[in-house]
């Protein structure tokens, strides 16, 4: 039985021993950290802006891997004395307690809201301070907030959401004056006063390392509730603020956040576009008119195959002996198609082929993999990324309408007619355009050039900005016309477009 061995002078390789990653940051952290550190590729030098330059905003779609480059900082820099990094999920921030700590008497929602994060982004600042006592020189009062918040049970915490709900239920800003500690000469006769002592107390005391929080996994708790979007983007608006303040006072502190890029999009903040064009960071992996083999995810692989087999390996569809074309396409764009230019996507689509392809890597096996890859992966994956976004009975009933087409493209208007024959309840005007966002669509658009008709596939992961137009085709991602078994799926379904 042949398992596609490899020889060099070292070792046997096989296909199936290859460590392509985990379906998550933490998962790879705990089991292949080196995939980490070593196994990213960071053309953008996103990690390098992060510490040296000023980026403060990363975003990308869910599974570009945002946490991959927040948790590979943390794992670089965990013994470093020049930066010391603090890694904060905020996947179980519970929103009423948030609105529960109200540090602020501002009449306008959004001026409270972020009045709140400003105090409680200090708050973590302080403890980041506490946690880290040989770079840091605290001041006066910042040893006096601390030891406040301390007898207040509010500090320490593990976590950003911890500081919330913690603040919340022991009443922070409504225990009296000096009540939580006669000791210190912390005092406050206001919310706004409370926010302005923590603010002193971080901008008079000094660190001789960077100590940068970074904020991760505010898609985990996000519900389609507008007051949510309205909560997230106060803290977009706070860490930006805090950010400026921390720069103007020479403080060696940064609060870096990442974020989904659909989640950004909808966030309601006036100087957005400022953040974003200023500070931000695209974590983007589609990249137009590469050949397939030059492209960062086909690099990827190739870089964690490199590290797994311990000698260099430039192309692993060579090395391994994958067939060069799968169904009158090149093997390499072929897997390209069935992902949404994602490391998650191709990563996962990799470990199916591994365990299918044990034996042979041939076309049969390549089509169990992709078929298994896309019911088990992909259709769980769109549906993760449209929880939040729409209702459970959209989405459930739009995922099943399209098993009802009998074409991998349709038109809106083709949609519709078919809910109303199947009764089907569906808010298209919302419902399509989400699924834009995330991937599971794309719209088609036709050109005539000399009389000839020539099709075009437009995706949000191939051209940022661009946005669902109800006017065009509709065309469903390869990979989900797998998992829901459309009629007509094809190698050919999604091509190329200059």
């Amino acid at each position: 039985m042949s398992l596609y061995p490899l020889v060099n002078y070292r070792m046997m390789v096989y296909f199936k021993d290859i460590k392509f990653g985990e379906i998550s940051a933490e998962q790879e952290k705990n089991e292949c950290p080196d995939l980490l550190i070593k196994g990213l590729i960071d053309d953008g030098g996103i990690v390098n802006k992060i510490i040296r330059g000023n980026k403060y905003l990363i975003y990308g779609q869910k599974g570009s891997g945002k946490s991959a480059i927040g948790t590979r900082i943390a794992l670089e820099y965990k013994d470093s004395h020049e930066v010391r990094p603090r890694y904060c999920k905020m996947n179980d921030l519970d929103y009423k307690l948030f609105k529960q700590f109200d540090t602020s008497r501002e009449s306008n929602k959004s001026e409270r809201f972020s009045k709140n994060w400003s105090t409680i982004l200090y708050i973590a600042i302080l403890d980041m301070f506490d946690r880290n006592p040989e770079y840091t020189a605290l001041s006066k009062s910042a040893k006096d907030a601390i030891k406040y918040l301390k007898n207040a049970n509010v500090l320490p915490s593990d976590k950003i959401s911890s500081i919330i709900t913690k603040a919340s239920k022991n009443k922070l800003i409504k225990i009296p004056i000096g009540e939580a500690n006669m000791e210190t000469e912390f005092r406050y006769e206001s919310h706004e006063e409370l926010h302005e002592q923590l603010r002193h107390s971080v901008i008079t005391s000094k660190s001789s390392a960077l100590q940068i929080l970074l904020i991760d996994e505010l898609d985990e708790v996000l519900s389609f509730k507008s007051e949510h979007y309205a909560i997230l983007s106060a803290l977009l608006r706070a860490t930006a603020q805090v950010n400026e303040t921390l720069v103007d006072e020479g403080i060696n502190v940064k609060i870096v956040l990442f974020i989904r890029t659909d989640m950004l999009d909808k966030l309601d903040y006036p100087n957005k576009q400022k953040v974003v064009s200023g500070y931000g960071e695209e974590l983007s992996w589609y990249q137009e008119g590469v050949q397939p083999q030059d492209t960062n995810l086909i690099r990827l692989l190739n870089v964690r195959a490199s590290l797994s087999a311990g000698t260099e390996i430039h192309d692993l569809f060579s090395y391994f002996n994958f067939p060069r074309y799968y169904r009158g396409k090149g093997i390499r764009k072929y897997i390209l198609d069935n992902t949404r230019h994602l490391p998650r996507d191709i990563v996962q689509l990799m470990h199916y082929i591994q365990i299918q392809c044990r034996d042979k890597i041939d076309e049969k096996n390549l089509t169990v993999a992709i078929s298994r890859y896309s019911m088990d992966y992909f259709y769980g994956e769109i549906r993760d990324n449209l929880a939040g976004m729409i209702g459970e009975t959209d989405r459930d009933n739009m995922l099943k309408l399209f098993t009802y087409l009998q074409s991998y493209d349709t038109t809106e208007g083709k949609l519709r007619e078919l809910a109303e024959t199947n009764q089907l309840k569906i808010d298209f005007d919302k419902t399509l355009p989400i699924l834009y966002d995330v991937g599971a669509i794309g719209n088609v658009s036709i050109f005539v050039d000399d009389g000839k008709k020539t099709k075009r596939y437009h995706f949000k992961y191939r051209e940022r900005y661009s946005m669902y137009n109800k006017n065009l085709g509709i065309i469903i991602h390869l990979a989900l016309q797998h998992a829901l078994k459309v009629k007509g799926v094809s190698s050919a379904n999604i091509v190329d477009f200059e």
